[in-house]
């Protein structure tokens, strides 16, 4: 899934990607960072040129690139962006409030 925007929040069409084990390839706007990494994809300069995405694309396309594997990627998601994390994250905040 490749997403070259020059302005992100958190993107939620990278977290729907990652969640069904789809590599990523981003720019490293707003809070991307927090989701595409080693173990989810390729992290790109958010300067980054039409020229250099084309050659990245085409370095996966002929091997040269490997990508984190599916389930190395969903396991990403699931420990860091699953139900049971909010669900912790929900009785973390009930018992300071």
């Amino acid at each position: 899934f490749l997403n070259v925007s020059s302005t992100e929040g958190i993107p939620v069409t990278l977290m729907e990607a990652i969640s069904f084990g789809v590599p990523v390839m981003a720019t490293d706007v707003g809070g991307v960072s927090e989701l595409v990494n080693n173990n989810t994809g390729i992290l790109l300069d958010r300067r980054v040129s039409e020229e250099k995405v084309a050659e990245l694309i085409d370095s996966i396309i002929e091997g040269k690139i490997n990508l984190p594997e599916s389930q190395v990627i969903r396991d990403y998601w699931e420990t860091n962006y699953s139900q049971q994390n909010y669900e912790r994250f929900y009785k973390e905040v009930l018992c300071v409030v």
